[in-house]
């Protein structure tokens, strides 16, 4: 009886920047070549189920912020906006793109608390989130804006099971929301 799978070495090429560290020092690489050699004993569902689990692990960690979030308010958990975060390099920034109002409010309000260069201006098209620095698996180190009160909070933003954590705080004081991703 031959063997149950093929012995061919399966190559996969990832087109990342990678640090891999074995037992040994980590090494910087810019891509990765992997080479998996399924003996005779692992099958071939095992030998697919085995690489899907290792594109996973490499996919989950790079969760992108960047597109529209739709934000929901607290209270009621109907949505509010549609914030567009952009991201080049290493900062991201947001601007909001699109608010959900009730027919007797105001369409496009102007921030007329803030008390910022964005004072007076449209809250459509207002860029709310400014200076957002990557570290790691978060962005931090930047400003949020609530155009309702005017008021700037420090900010940190992070992906947590598909849906945007933005967390703004004063000091030890914070709140956080959660923003799911737009759907086209």
């Amino acid at each position: 009886m031959g063997p149950l799978v093929d012995l061919k070495p399966l190559t996969i090429r990832f087109d990342m920047p990678l640090v891999l560290s074995a037992c040994r020092r980590p090494r910087p690489i810019t891509s990765l070549s992997a080479t998996y050699s399924a003996s005779a004993a692992v099958s071939e569902p095992m030998r697919y189920t085995t690489l899907l689990i290792l594109l996973f692990a490499l996919t989950s960690h790079a969760q992108d912020i960047g597109g529209r979030w739709v934000t929901i308010d607290d209270e009621t958990g109907k949505p509010r906006s549609v914030v567009e975060i952009t991201v080049k390099g290493e900062r991201a920034s947001g601007r909001i793109i699109q608010l959900f109002r009730a027919p007797d409010e105001e369409q496009d309000p102007s921030c007329t608390k803030c008390t910022d260069d964005r004072k007076g201006r449209k809250v459509i098209g207002l860029d709310i989130i400014r200076g957002m620095e990557k570290d790691g698996d978060e962005w931090e180190d930047g400003t949020i804006l609530d155009p309702e009160n005017g008021k700037v909070y420090d900010c940190k933003l992070w992906v947590e099971n598909g849906t945007l954590k933005v967390r703004g705080y004063v000091a030890f004081f914070f709140r956080t929301q959660t923003w799911v991703r737009e759907k086209n």
